[in-house]
């Protein structure tokens, strides 16, 4: 018997927001490294988020703007690359389990679309970047 609780579902049912988390905190028990990435990222997009708000203010700041650009990338970056393996090891292990409940007459696919490709990080963040600037600068 398999019991699916509403957590469960949600998984499939919400957005990537909420699967995301759920690898999260799955690989932050599976992975110190992963773990590390993870809190180096929110710390620096904290503090990054903070500049930002703190340029409209003090516009000398945004000299070092891109400072904590290159770490959000550096940390979001390995973030992408770790959830990308361990979905593709998942997939592994999935593809023999369900083959064997199913007789290897059906075919599981998993597979992660991240919403920014690894390279293009850099990009995104830096379009971020602006439009938090346009909010700012209509206030």
């Amino acid at each position: 018997m398999v019991i699916f609780s509403p957590e469960d579902l949600s998984l499939i049912k919400d957005g990537p927001r909420e699967r995301r988390r759920f690898i999260d905190l799955e690989l932050c028990q599976l992975n110190k490294i992963y773990l590390y990435n993870l809190t180096r990222y929110n710390r620096v997009l904290l503090q990054r988020n903070k500049l930002l708000k703190d340029i409209s203010f003090k516009p000398q700041l945004e000299d070092s703007l891109s400072v904590w650009d290159e770490e959000l990338v550096k940390y979001g970056q390995a973030l992408i690359r770790l959830r990308r393996e361990f979905i593709e090891s998942l997939q592994e292990k999935l593809i023999r389990i369900h083959k064997n409940i199913s007789g290897g007459r059906e075919e599981l696919i998993l597979s992660y679309e991240e919403n920014v490709k690894e390279e293009a990080f850099l990009e995104s963040v830096l379009r971020a970047r602006e439009t938090e600037k346009n909010k700012k600068s209509v206030w």
